[in-house]
Parts: C-alpha cells; structure tokens; sequence
C-alpha cells in the first residue's frame, strides 16, 4: 500500500473548487527519541500506523512506504452519487471542479496508485460558502455569474416545481381527464445586484448562451435554459433578473 493522499481544497471568487493532492508521508524516522512517519491517533486513543509493520519476539520494525505514482480525484455529494474529475494526476498538480454544490457537506476523494499497482485513499469533506447563488456559462462552465449582493436586502430566488399533466378527451363526450406523466417542469427566478464594470461581461454572457449550469443558495444544482433582464438601479449598479427552465443535466466539456 503506497502512502496516503494528502489533499488540499480552496475555492476561488468564481466558486470552483481547486483541489491538490501530494504524496503523503512515507518515511518512518527517529527524532528526539520519538518515532515520526506515517500514522495517526485513532479516536479510542490507538497509534494506527500506516505503513508496513513486522514482529520478531519483542522488537517491533516498521517500514517505510512506497511513493504514489498517480492519483485520481472524485467528487461525492451527499446522496452518494460520484464523478471522476481527474486521472493520473502526479504529486503537487490540481484539479478545478467548477460545480461543487453551495452551503452544504460533500467530499472529495483522492485515491494514490502505487507503481505495484496498490492503492490508498484519502477522503475530505468540505462546504463551499456562498451568500447567494451561481450561473456558470460556456462549454466548460468555466464563465460565472456570481449574485452574492442585492440592494436592499439579500439576493432573491424562487423555484415554481410542477409535475406535468397530460390530459386526455374521450369519445363520447364528458369531462377530459388528467395523468401525471412522471415529468417534473422546475422553473426559478432570481435576482441580484451586480457593479457598473461587470455589466457589459454579465450582458455578453446572456447574449452568447441560452443555458447554464445553475447553483442555488442550498446545495441544489441544475442545467437549465436562461433568460436575463439587466436593468441600471442606481449610478454605479444594475439589477439582473433571471428567469429559468431546467433541462436534462449535463456534465460541463472535459468532465466525467
């Protein structure tokens, strides 16, 4: 078994997560009379070593760990489900997540692989603050929106779920009736202030794209088509109204 990952997650003023991972400790060493490598306290107080470990009578030897030789990053949420952002990656080198959920827990996983072909793995939870919600544009996601600040108050959304209906008329007359045919319509609306030197990149965005990747304030996520209204509400800010219709989820270019 190769040394365990060690991960590192930030996140940038576009909401996207930049998650680095590096070779773990994998040498043992003695310093000051103490032991110091790859091991860790357990929560009922147990040393757990990680690395290799053999017995002959009273003396205990502990070995060294081997390197990773690359390393692969996942992204969980809570509901379990799992997507592969990156592969192959080598110690120090990242991976941007451009769509991690908003206000709420998941995690990212880094599992190393040993030139011998074993395995470790390393899994960090974390939260991505926001104060209001996201749009992501263009083929990679890679174009965002941020509305995080509104006059008079805090940002505003709305969501208008509807399960669709189909109705039928039948011969012979009398009243049409309704099924639910299992189809979930989601429309939302927002609103945000955004300042004067962003107006013309937020106008071009809408102008370019009709869909986006929407993230609201709670952990939520969807592909949807968009429309937005940007009108000027005061000398050095413009109101952005924007209006949704979610559509089948997709994974941005270059992912998964």
């Amino acid at each position: 078994m190769p040394a365990t990952p060690i991960v590192n997650v930030s996140y940038s003023d576009a909401l996207a997560a930049v998650v680095t991972v590096r070779d773990g400790i994998s040498e043992f060493s003695v310093r000051d009379h103490k032991l110091r490598g790859p091991m860790a306290m357990t929560p009922e107080g147990n040393i757990r070593i990680r690395g290799g470990m053999s017995i002959k009578g009273t003396r205990a030897t502990v070995h060294s760990l081997p390197p990773c030789a690359s390393f692969d990053i996942e992204r969980v949420l809570a509901d379990g489900s799992r997507l592969l952002l990156a592969s192959g990656l080598k110690s120090g080198q990242s991976v941007i997540d451009r769509l991690p959920p908003l206000n709420v827990g998941f995690s990212y996983v880094a599992r190393g692989y040993a030139a011998s072909g074993t395995t470790s793995t390393t899994e960090v939870g974390t939260v991505c603050p926001c104060d209001g919600f996201a749009l992501n544009f263009g083929p990679d996601a890679s174009e965002v929106v941020v509305g995080d600040r509104n006059m008079g108050g805090p940002p505003q959304y709305s969501a208008s779920p509807e399960r669709e209906r189909d109705q039928f008329h039948f011969v012979g007359g009398g009243l049409p009736m309704g099924f639910e045919s299992g189809n979930l319509s989601m429309k939302e609306s927002m609103e945000f202030t955004i300042e004067e030197d962003d107006y013309l990149r937020v106008r071009g965005l809408f102008g370019r794209y009709g869909s986006a990747w929407v993230r609201p304030h709670l952990g939520d996520r969807g592909f949807a088509a968009v429309t937005g209204t940007l009108t000027r509400c005061a000398p050095e800010d413009y109101r952005v109204s924007v209006s949704t219709k979610r559509e089948r989820w997709r994974e941005p270019n270059g992912v998964g």
